[in-house]
């Protein structure tokens, strides 16, 4: 603040609000040309504040925050070992091994019954059933919207 012109109490002393609360005037000091307003805690507001407690608390974050650290470090090294155990076991391995090529049978296997004689004639009678079924059921709608 710049050369503020405040029209106050006495610095320090304590005033009502138009709240009804009370406060105290800030000390106003005067720097290098310049206006300063210096807040004054209300000693209500101070002795709210107990330091002990305070410290209490930030050492207990601070030593949650540190064990979380380690915790977390501890989770990693455990997640990349156990990953490792699976990586280097090499029955594991060629079980998945089989498996992709037992599945890339069963898909061509697959393939190739679809592409049948038969399987190419039911499929052609399944679609025929399809279409005639919704014949039926758009007959039916007309007929009961009619009603």
């Amino acid at each position: 603040m710049t050369n503020a012109n405040v029209s106050s109490p006495i610095p320090g002393a304590t005033i009502i609000n138009p709240d009804g609360s009370e406060s105290k005037v800030p000390d106003i000091i005067e720097q290098d040309g310049n206006t300063i307003v210096e807040l004054v805690s209300s000693e209500e507001n101070e002795s709210d504040f107990d330091q002990q407690q305070y410290e209490s608390v930030k050492n207990l974050v601070m030593r949650k925050t540190v064990q979380a650290d380690e915790l977390n470090s501890q989770i990693s090294e455990l997640s990349d070992s156990l990953k490792n155990i699976l990586i280097n076991d090499s029955e594991l391995a060629q079980s998945e091994e089989d498996a992709k090529k037992a599945k890339k049978a069963a898909v061509a296997r697959k393939a190739t019954l679809m592409n049948s004689p038969e399987a190419v004639s039911v499929k052609i009678k399944l679609q025929e059933a399809k279409e005639d079924l919704k014949d039926i059921e758009d007959s039916l709608s007309t007929q009961l919207l009619s009603l």
